[in-house]
């Protein structure tokens, strides 16, 4: 029964990592879980290894296993006199569930002490993993009885066979129907097409606009200023301005995530500020690149920088009286089914999330009808070019899911001519296969959709964390003497090798256990390691998260962004020891 369990719990295994695949690759779509970690667990930035969804990884091991746990036994039947390629397979087996054995133990640890969220079906893999190292474990050393000589060893070897099949086929009348329900648990939540009397809420004249009022496509990004994935997108969208030129229209408007970016209201109002004096995409530039840093005092430090006339703008930040476009601008974001930034509208389409500059320009071609030449590129630019052919004829004519790119923009431009509206063409599948990283499967026919998953995205509905906070104003608040505690979330080790003077440590793998030693009637100002990109690091925003969750005010709490590395590069006061 051994090799039978092992190939039964594989087929577990790919259900359960494809499962979990399908749905990081379309997290506009709720998961169905036991608790409410799930979502939680997909946000983060740890579902994703080298710019592809984590159970993809999955699958292709369990995949594996189960290749050869149904191959070992016939294998093993047939030739074992002759080779040793059983036991081959079934150290490879070993091998394989190993390896998924230590990643799923350091995945839960990081479900447990960094994100503080369980996915069951996380858990549900972890436990099928484990059983299959210990099952293979125990068929390495005491491999069950299998034929090595005799008559009809071909007809034994047909019965093993059989035996197998009939385990898969209980699988699929099993797993289809379990895959039906489950994949159907909700409607897609986000952006679909945009109707025709929503195009009011979504093209506001007085938006601020780049790109002649006749161009052939108009492109709304809704976008958070405080949101890293929408910084790093400004890039992408620049070259896409180059690129197309006059033939694109385009602009910027606000969705502040205002439960996880706490600065991020008052940096659309400074930008609408700055857009009273004509700066408006200068503000949105700078304040992109000190995200970091947003409080009202440093923006209007930036605004400084820019060269705007400053008493008439810290008149209009102090007063408020942008707030009013910048509700309007979220007010139409939520009705027109934004839940994430950035979220970009292609003419009446919508994908979210961080794209690449090649994804965006085939949307952006398949829905204009527009081909343009290599030259028209800049020179970094590197998507694939595509050029209309012929057509075959209506009756061999494919469908625009199934066309090549080429056929799907001649069938556009054909409609165009024909007096229809290129935004409104159903889009299908692209032709190069999966789009694994930074699309969301926002409608069923979005040239996106097949796999889509906005990996990256800023979504409102993560768990609240405390403001980060600069060196500036981390340096005010130790110098200012107001009892604050700076607490170190590193691990024991490196506090003692060097802390900021006067801090506390409460590692984060114990930071549950050690609640009750904070006060909750003074600031406290969280940090750890540095990071590259300048974020705060994970353990810091986990505890501010947990803190948050446990009653600790948000006015008292704040991260250190640039983390303890940066402290001492600052020069600034330490002490070593426990």
């Amino acid at each position: 029964m051994r090799p039978r369990l092992i190939f039964c719990l594989s087929l577990v295994g790919v259900f359960v990592a494809a499962y979990l695949l399908w749905m990081y690759t379309s997290n506009s779509r709720p998961m169905l879980c036991l608790g409410t970690g799930c979502d939680e667990v997909r946000a983060s930035s740890y579902a994703v290894l080298w710019g592809l969804p984590l159970p993809l990884y999955g699958v292709v091991m369990y995949a594996a296993i189960a290749l050869l746990a149904l191959g070992v036994p016939l294998v093993r039947g047939a030739f074992r006199t002759r080779f040793p390629l059983g036991r081959l397979g079934l150290y490879a087996i070993v091998a394989i569930s190993g390896a998924g054995l230590l990643a799923s133990v350091a995945l839960t640890a990081v479900e447990a002490f960094v994100i503080h969220a369980w996915c069951i079906w996380c858990v549900v893999s972890a436990v099928v993993v484990t059983l299959l190292f210990g099952l293979a474990v125990l068929e390495v050393r005491n491999p069950a009885a299998v034929w090595v000589s005799g008559p009809d060893v071909g007809g034994k070897v047909r019965a093993v066979a059989g035996s197998y099949l009939a385990v898969l086929a209980a699988a699929a009348i099993i797993s289809i129907p379990a895959w039906v329900f489950l994949t159907r648990g909700g409607e897609p939540v986000g952006p679909t097409d945009v109707a025709e009397g929503n195009l009011n809420r979504l093209r506001r004249p007085e938006s601020h606009w780049r790109g002649p009022e006749d161009a052939k496509l108009v492109i709304v990004e809704f976008a958070d200023l405080e949101c890293g994935t929408c910084a790093k997108m400004e890039p992408v969208v620049e070259r896409i301005r180059e690129t197309y030129g006059e033939k694109i229209r385009y602009t910027l408007r606000h969705f502040p995530l205002t439960k996880i970016h706490a600065h991020s209201w008052k940096a659309a109002e400074a930008a609408e500020c700055a857009a009273d004096q004509g700066k408006y995409w200068d503000a949105v530039a700078v304040f992109f690149d000190h995200q970091q840093d947003l409080r009202p005092q440093a923006l209007k430090g930036y605004a400084t920088r820019i060269g705007l006339e400053m008493e008439s703008f810290n008149q209009c930040l102090d007063s408020g009286e942008m707030a009013e476009r910048v509700r309007k601008d979220r007010e139409d974001g939520e009705e027109l089914g934004v839940r994430g930034t950035p979220t970009f509208f292609v003419g009446r389409r919508a994908v979210s999330g961080q794209i690449s500059y090649e994804q965006f320009a085939r949307m952006i071609e398949v829905a204009s009808g527009e081909v343009v030449t290599a030259g028209a590129h800049p020179p970094e630019a590197s998507a694939t070019r595509v050029t209309p052919t012929t057509r075959p004829d209506a009756e061999e004519k494919p469908t625009l899911a199934h066309a090549s790119p080429a056929s799907r923009i001649a069938d556009l431009q054909d409609g165009a001519a024909a007096g229809e509206d290129p935004e409104t063409v159903s889009f299908g599948s692209t032709d190069s296969g999966p789009l694994l990283r930074g699309t969301a499967s926002l409608g069923a026919d979005n040239p996106f959709a097949s796999f889509g998953g906005s990996f990256g995205a800023c979504l409102e509905d993560l768990p609240p964390e405390p403001p980060s906070i600069g060196m500036e104003e981390t340096h005010q608040l130790f110098s200012g003497g107001n009892g604050v505690v700076f607490l170190d979330v590193r691990d024991p080790d490196e506090f003692s090798a060097g802390h900021i003077r006067g801090a506390m440590n409460l590692p984060v793998t114990q930071a549950e256990a050690g609640l009750g030693k904070l006060p909750k009637d003074r600031k406290i100002v969280i940090y750890g390691q540095s990071t590259a990109s300048g974020d705060p690091c994970a353990e810091s925003r986990s505890t501010g998260r947990l803190l948050l969750a446990n009653g600790f005010g948000e006015n008292l709490l704040a991260v250190f962004a640039d983390g303890f590395e940066a402290w001492v590069e600052g020069g600034h006061p330490i002490e070593k020891g426990p």
